[in-house]
């Protein structure tokens, strides 16, 4: 898919959130070392740490305006 239908992997990475520019960049570095499959289940995985990491601070944010709106009341 990477050398046949780049447009489309695009498309699709576009769809799960991962930066196109940084899927070039990674493909690019790794030619040779790594495959194209492996680079891009690496990004994949990044990227679901990121959504992790940033849902679960947001969740504490809010837990932290909940306990707040608890006390002043």
């Amino acid at each position: 898919m990477v050398q046949h239908g780049f447009n489309r992997l695009t498309a699709i990475l576009y769809r799960i959130d991962v930066n196109e520019e940084k899927a070039r960049e990674r493909l690019a570095e790794s030619q040779g070392k790594e495959t194209p499959g492996y680079v891009i289940a690496c990004l994949l995985l990044e990227r679901e740490k990121e959504k992790i990491a940033f849902r679960a601070r947001y969740a504490a944010n809010n837990l932290k305006e909940g306990e707040e709106n608890l006390v002043k009341r």
